[in-house]
């Protein structure tokens, strides 16, 4: 039977009123608002995430509290107080209030909830409770649409099923149709509108696409990755394809003449049709495994803001590089999840008890072998050995659909030294609709021009991200000279950025004038920062014999946190005598970094105990807000916990992974692992 719906004409929503403004204008406005139309769509946008979002949030959050544990006085009680607080919040002076842009902080307030509905007297987990927040402040509050909709919903005691967008070239036959499912009045709504509502509807799901990708490698940019030209130009186009078919939920492929007129739904929510694959080859130290860190979180950070705010990315990372032996055990098809399969861990990752929904994973295949009939492994019995596990297989005879090879969800991607034989392991994995795209690419480490351009770019950005408001102009000279290892290049371009950025907020903001200039002129052994303004600045940063940057002297200018533990480091006997004594300077610079969180993690090693004793001692009796895990024998202490540790407290199941997890607590703290390693093993 088909669902009750109704269809909205694009031109309908147009005020055709002037400056006359009655209720049905006004009824307009948030037609126009809620769709996703309305020529201010952005700014009002802005303004609802920046100061209404975090009230509506929390006035919901402390409704479901209360209907769900009415049986507990205490949380019954503050959750009332705190819904009415943010009802005055939100109904009082709203208007004046994001006007002046007043900041507001709900975090606290949550804090205090989250505090009582976890205590023993009302038992709620804390899976529990992130769950149901991520699915108000991601869902029913996540834009100003989604707010609009929710309370649409609520008061009609409706609920909608799907919201389809028909393109069209003529916009005046543009429109939209709601659709309504009567059989579901109880339930509560779990549609949700797009992020990028506004643009879709007005610009397409191209152009949504094109700025998704554009995004994606700006967010990797800011985690220290350059996406080089040649890398782009190769990714770019099955990216762009993968993205497309998650939002028009099909494979095909549209031209620019045809996805004008393919109708498609504003749910937000990624079903990807188009299987997407990659096999990375390339020297070493050429950015292979890099990119498959930097491409998991920046992908899930791109479609939370673009698609879907509820989904999840994970990353699962598989070593290749082992006898078949072992990868024929690690990769065996069990009875059962509960093991450390890698099949068993890729469908864990796809959604855990606090996810809302299922998600994407990233499966790294790393350091995949060459092709040689003679090798343990080689590449080809490696490729016929994914594509029976993949498919489902125990064995190539035996065909099973319990397989995951046509899930577009997981996005395999190779990382190798070797170019992928095309006639044998590339046969191999064609077998699977999982790999039907497998675009092989050959990585090359940015060098020369492209070097410097990365640094020039990664610099620009750091500073105009923690310096926002300043508006600053970056003049560089020989910024960097082409070095082929990028990670170097990352290091000493955020130890720059850093000092300069402690330089300008030395300066004070009265003597920061509107789009000052920040100058670097770097050499092989000095970089010298510059910053023009009423107070005009200089300091000379030398380039240590670790390669690292640290101020030739104290200027005044840079807020050391490190500085107690530096003066202490300077004073012991030990490092005042040994051979590290002319690195002090170097290391005290980089403690300020890693307590800035610049460059981290930090690893610090040496042969000698009693040095490394001496550096730890005197950074926990100089530093706060830092935790410490001391004495950790790395030939005994378990390093991460397993599925098959004895649960009955017989057997230890201590390890490092759940120590540093702890000592970091919700905050994310600092954590100074001592780790011991009595032989060369």
């Amino acid at each position: 039977f088909p669902k009750p719906g109704i269809s909205i004409y694009k031109e309908q929503t147009d005020n055709d009123d002037g400056e006359v403004i009655d209720e049905k204008k006004t009824m307009k406005d948030v037609l126009r608002i809620m769709l996703g139309f309305h020529p201010r769509h952005r700014e009002l946008e802005q303004m609802y995430q920046s100061k209404l979002k975090d009230w509506q949030s929390l006035y919901l959050y402390c409704h479901c509290l209360r209907q769900s544990q009415f049986k507990s006085e205490a949380l019954v009680d503050l959750a009332d107080k705190t819904a009415q607080e943010c009802w005055s919040e939100l109904q009082d002076d709203c208007t004046e209030k994001v006007a002046k842009m007043e900041p507001c902080s709900t975090s606290q307030k949550k804090a205090k909830l989250d505090e009582i509905a976890l205590s023993t007297q009302v038992g709620l987990r804390k899976e529990q409770l992130e769950h149901e927040w991520d699915r108000i402040a991601g869902g029913y509050c996540s834009s100003l649409s989604n707010a609009i909709l929710h309370a649409y919903t609520k008061q009609q005691k409706c609920v909608v099923d799907e919201i389809i967008f028909k393109p069209n070239p003529n916009q005046k036959l543009e429109r939209l149709t709601i659709y309504f499912d009567i059989a579901s009045k109880e339930k509560r709504p779990t549609f949700f509108l797009l992020p990028c509502l506004s643009a879709a509807v007005t610009k397409g799901a191209d152009t949504v696409v094109d700025d998704g990708v554009n995004a994606l490698w700006s967010q990797m940019l800011s985690q220290g990755y350059f996406v080089s030209t040649h890398l782009g130009d190769k990714i770019t186009p099955p990216l762009s394809q993968y993205l497309l078919s998650g939002i028009l939920r099909s494979d095909r492929h549209f031209d620019k003449s045809t996805i004008s007129t393919v109708p498609f739904s504003l749910r937000a929510h990624f079903s990807p049709a188009y299987p997407m694959s990659f096999y990375l080859w390339g020297a070493a130290g050429s950015g292979k495994s890099s990119f498959i860190r930097r491409f998991t979180g920046a992908l899930e950070t791109t479609l939370k803001k673009f698609i879907n705010p509820l989904i999840h990315v994970s990353g699962v990372k598989q070593n290749l590089n082992k006898t078949m032996d072992a990868l024929r055990l690690e990769l065996e098809l069990r009875p059962n999840n509960n093991d450390l399969s890698i099949m068993s861990i890729v469908q864990g990752r796809r959604m855990s008890l606090k996810h809302t929904q299922p998600g994407l994973v990233v499966l790294g295949f790393e350091e995949m072998a060459v092709h040689g009939c003679a090798r343990d492994p080689n590449q080809m019995e490696i490729c016929q050995l994914l594509s029976q596990r993949l498919a489902g297989r125990a064995a190539a005879t035996r065909e099973s659909d319990k397989g995951m090879s046509g899930d577009s969800s997981i996005i395999p991607v190779f990382t190798s030294n070797y170019v992928l034989v095309e006639n044998y392991g590339g046969a191999a994995l064609s077998k699977l609709r999982m790999f039907t795209n497998l675009t092989s690419i050959e990585m090359k480490a940015i060098t020369g021009a492209q070097s410097i351009e990365f640094a020039r770019v990664y610099l620009e950005h750091l500073l105009q991200s923690w310096l926002p408001s300043l508006g600053l102009k970056i003049r560089y000279r020989n910024l960097e000279s082409g070095n082929q290892d990028t990670r170097k290049v990352v290091r000493r371009v955020r130890m720059m950025a850093f000092h300069g950025k402690l330089m300008i907020e030395a300066m004070g903001a009265d003597s920061v004038e509107p789009a000052c200039v920040v100058t670097f002129d770097h050499s092989e052994s000095e970089c010298k920062i510059s910053c023009s303004g009423k107070n005009r600045r200089l300091i000379c940063l030398r380039v240590g014999e670790r390669g690292n940057l640290f101020p030739s002297h104290d200027t005044g200018t840079v807020d050391r946190r490190s500085a107690e533990a530096s003066r202490q480091l300077n004073k012991h006997p030990l490092l005042v005598t040994s051979q590290f004594s002319p690195f002090l300077s170097e290391f005290g610079s980089i403690l300020d970094c890693w307590l800035h969180r610049v460059l981290s993690p930090t690893v610090f090693v040496s042969k000698n105990r009693d040095l490394t004793t001496a550096v730890v001692q005197t950074l926990k009796t100089s530093t706060d807000g830092v935790s410490f895990i001391l004495n950790v024998n790395a030939s005994f202490y378990k390093m991460a916990k397993s599925l098959y540790d004895d649960q009955h407290g017989t057997v230890s199941s201590a390890n490092l992974r759940d120590d540093i997890l702890s000592a970091q607590g919700d905050d994310r703290g600092l954590v100074v692992v001592e780790i011991l390693c009595p032989s060369i093993d």
